[in-house]
């Protein structure tokens, strides 16, 4: 049973729950709702869902974004760079 204060933490622990989830579990289907990709390295990105679908036996769903201008501006990152980090992201899967 999940508790309720876990949901505090869920951020931060998404990958972690999907990986627990899908050892045990069978059918269900599991996944996040966006992964924003220009916040993290490509590699480390496409290693972890890469060892997410195979934890959860390709019952993984990922969704993705590019964010927003007000994200981005604290990383000093502009909406073109998001997207050519988000492009290099979805070609390497």
């Amino acid at each position: 049973m999940i508790k309720p204060w876990l949901f505090e933490f869920l951020p931060e622990l998404g990958s972690l729950l999907i990986a627990a989830l899908g050892a045990r579990t069978k059918r269900l289907r599991l996944g996040v709702m966006g992964v924003v990709l220009p916040y993290y390295h490509p590699a480390r990105v496409v290693e972890e869902i890469g060892m997410l679908d195979h934890l959860t036996g390709g019952r993984l769903e990922i969704g993705t974004a590019i964010g927003v201008p007000q994200e981005l501006s604290r990383l000093n990152v502009t909406m073109a760079e998001a997207r050519e980090r988000n492009d290099e992201i979805v070609a390497s899967r």
